[in-house]
């Protein structure tokens, strides 16, 4: 029995004691599983940073993509209601011939609006004539009036007018509220509605609108190319003005590309491989086109590039947006290049454009065939 006694104290004083080994990591170790798991979670981070990133690289692609072939549509539906293109000499005038008026001197910059006042930065690419038809019960906007229904107006009757179009390649400035990069802008003027019995106006023509007089001479070209705005016929004098309204402008699609056509990465894209003798109108050179004619020959009419020279220097002629036109056949080849980059790095010159990069930079071009509905003829 004491012996029993005696175990059970020593037993009690030997859990009393202190336990002089400890559990745990050394200062080493710690260490090691510190610097083993920054290294984890670093690569963790470079994995998901990259994905993040290509993602959205990806994604800005996608969306520049699909803006350049939605803009192209746009303009596709446009010009099919064309009944006159204007082809460079029209456009910028012809040098053979001084005495004639371009048809850009009555159109923005020349004529100034918001957001196109200054040639180096707002650069007319695509000017033509169009015949819009409105259904009598479609409504359209009057000044001082609102909502109008076109019927009540025309005697229940549909109506035809013709507008002008303008479209624009607009570089930017750095205090835009748009990208940094360039883009298309619309510009457009229309006739107003007449009266049941075409006395007067029921819905008014747009600032600075009246119609052309193909009357006024010996073939089509010239008489278009004599148009002027504000220049008005008896019907036209009360509302005629010289001036057009600031918001006639209208951004089409953003983020086109300002890459100048100097650029080791921007020359090579522009080897435009067609055919004339297929009817496509060849851009690569300015004065040869559709009918494989020479320009610089009267009797060899063919299209003309838009803009037939592309600036070298910084300028609102860059080759992201052109056009070849043949005025005789209304038609038009289009060609358009976004830049994707410019979403994704505001900063222009961190963007620059190399052959690692050309995924970014999206082009398209369609080939369009207006009405023409004063046909082929002198007039």
């Amino acid at each position: 029995m004491f012996n029993i006694f005696k175990f059970l104290a020593s037993s009690q004083q030997q859990s009393l004691k202190p336990k002089s080994k400890t559990t745990g990591f050394t200062l080493i170790e710690l260490l090691v599983a510190v610097i083993i798991s920054g290294i984890v979670i670093s690569s963790l981070l470079a994995f998901l940073v990259n994905i993040m990133t290509s993602e959205r690289k990806e994604r800005a692609k996608s969306n520049s993509e699909q803006e350049v072939q939605a803009a192209l549509e746009y303009m596709v539906q446009d010009l099919q209601e064309a009944v006159y293109v204007y082809d460079a000499y029209g456009l910028n005038g012809d040098p053979n011939v001084t005495t004639q008026t371009p048809i850009r001197n009555q159109i923005p910059p020349v004529k100034p609006v918001t957001g196109c006042n200054s040639a180096a930065t707002c650069e007319p690419v695509l000017v033509f004539w169009k015949r819009t038809f409105f259904n009598r019960t479609d409504e359209v906007n009057e000044v001082g009036t609102g909502r109008v229904r076109v019927g009540s107006v025309t005697g229940d009757n549909d109506a035809y007018v013709y507008s002008l179009v303008a479209y624009y390649l607009v570089k930017n400035p750095a205090d835009s509220i748009w990208s940094n990069a360039s883009r298309i802008a619309r510009f457009e003027i229309r006739d107003g509605i007449p009266t049941n019995g075409n006395t007067g106006f029921a819905i008014n023509p747009d600032s600075g609108f009246v119609p052309f007089d193909l009357a006024s001479a010996d073939t089509i070209p010239a008489a278009m190319n004599k148009w002027k705005s504000g220049t008005a016929p008896t019907r036209y004098t009360s509302v005629a003005t010289q001036s057009y309204d600031r918001n006639n402008l209208q951004t089409l699609v953003d983020y086109i590309d300002d890459t100048r056509y100097d650029s080791t990465a921007i020359a090579p894209l522009h080897s435009i491989s067609t055919d004339p003798t297929q009817g496509i109108l060849d851009c690569r050179a300015p004065n040869r086109g559709a009918l494989g004619g020479d320009l610089t020959v009267a009797t060899q009419p063919g299209a003309q590039r838009i803009p037939a020279n592309f600036e070298t220097a910084t300028s609102a002629k860059t080759s992201s947006f052109y056009a070849c036109v043949n005025s005789t056949t209304s038609s038009v080849l289009l060609y358009l290049r976004g830049n994707a980059l410019a979403r994704l790095i505001q900063d222009p010159s961190r963007r620059v454009a190399n052959q690692n990069n050309l995924i970014y930079l999206p082009s398209s071009e369609v080939r369009i065939f207006g009405r023409g509905f004063f046909g082929n003829t002198d007039q």
